[in-house]
C-alpha cells in the first residue's frame, strides 16, 4: 500500500466524467499512473457505448469511480487491487453488453448489405432482360455475393468481442457502409481480373473467367471475396505488382 497521489471525484460540470487532481505533497508511482491511464481508456469506451441519457451508464461508472479512488486516493491506496477490480469490471461489461453490441452491428451491417445487394441484383436482372449476354449483369451479381460474404465474415470472425471492441467492433474503424463499398469495389476489380483471364481460378470443372456466363458462379466468387474482405487489399496489391513487373 502507498499514499495516493490524486484526489478523484466526479467532474462538477459533467457527472459522467472523472476528475483527477494531483496532490502536491505526494509523487505518483508508476502503478498509479498506469491505473489512471487504464481508467481513462475504460471511461472512454463506456461513454462511447452508452448515450448520455442511458441510465445503465452509471451502473458501470459508479464501480469504476470507486475502484479508481481505491487505487489513487488516501494514505493507503491500493493500485494493484484496483487494477484487478478494473479487469473484473471490464469482463462483466463484456459479458453483459457484448452480445447486444455484436447483434446491433450485425443488424446494421446486414440491413445495408441487403439494400446494396438488393439494388444490385435488381439492376442485374433488368440488364439480363435487355441482353442475356450483358457482362454488367454478372458484375451486379458479383457485387451481391460480396455483400453476403462481408456480412458472414463479421459474424464468423467476431465470435467474442474484446472490451475495446464494444465501442468500435472493427479494428480498422470502417463504418458498415464504407466497409461494404470498399469490399464490393475490390471484388469487382478481381472480377475484371478473372474475366480478362489475367488469373484463372479453378473450382471443380468451372473456371473463374466463366462468371460472365454463370450468375451462380458470380455470386459464389463474390461471396468468397466478401468473406475474405480483410485480405483483399493485400491480395490485390500482390497481384498488381506481378502484373506490372515488366521485363
Amino acid at each position: 500500500m502507498v499514499k495516493g497521489a490524486f484526489v478523484v471525484s466526479p467532474l462538477d460540470t459533467d457527472p459522467r466524467q472523472i476528475h483527477f487532481q494531483t496532490r502536491k505533497d505526494v509523487e505518483a508511482t508508476s502503478e498509479q499512473l498506469l491505473l489512471k491511464s487504464e481508467v481513462e481508456k475504460t471511461l472512454v469506451v463506456i461513454q462511447m457505448l452508452f448515450l448520455a441519457t442511458d441510465k445503465r451508464y452509471f451502473d458501470y461508472y459508479n464501480p469504476l469511480l470507486s475502484l479508481t479512488q481505491c487505487g489513487l486516493v488516501g494514505d493507503y491506496a491500493q493500485p494493484e487491487v484496483a487494477r484487478r477490480a478494473l479487469a473484473e469490471l471490464k469482463s462483466e461489461i463484456v459479458a453483459r453488453e457484448g452480445g447486444n453490441v455484436k447483434n446491433r452491428y450485425l443488424k446494421q451491417l446486414g440491413l445495408m448489405a441487403f439494400i446494396s445487394g438488393g439494388v444490385s441484383s435488381l439492376l442485374g436482372s433488368v440488364l439480363l432482360l435487355v441482353d442475356r449476354d450483358n457482362l454488367m449483369s454478372s458484375f451486379c451479381f458479383l457485387w451481391l455475393g460480396s455483400m453476403i460474404g462481408v456480412w458472414l465474415s463479421f459474424g464468423s470472425r467476431k465470435t467474442q468481442l474484446t472490451f475495446e471492441e464494444l465501442a468500435i467492433p472493427e479494428t480498422d474503424r470502417l463504418e458498415p457502409l464504407i466497409r461494404l463499398v470498399f469490399a464490393g469495389l475490390f471484388t469487382c476489380l478481381f472480377g475484371l481480373i478473372f474475366v480478362l483471364k489475367l488469373v484463372i481460378v479453378s473450382i471443380g470443372e468451372i473456371k473463374s473467367f466463366q462468371l460472365d456466363h454463370n450468375l451462380t458462379l458470380a455470386i459464389l466468387l463474390g461471396a468468397f471475396c466478401g468473406f475474405s474482405e480483410l485480405a483483399l487489399p493485400t491480395k490485390f496489391a500482390s497481384q498488381a505488382s506481378r502484373l506490372l513487373s515488366f521485363k
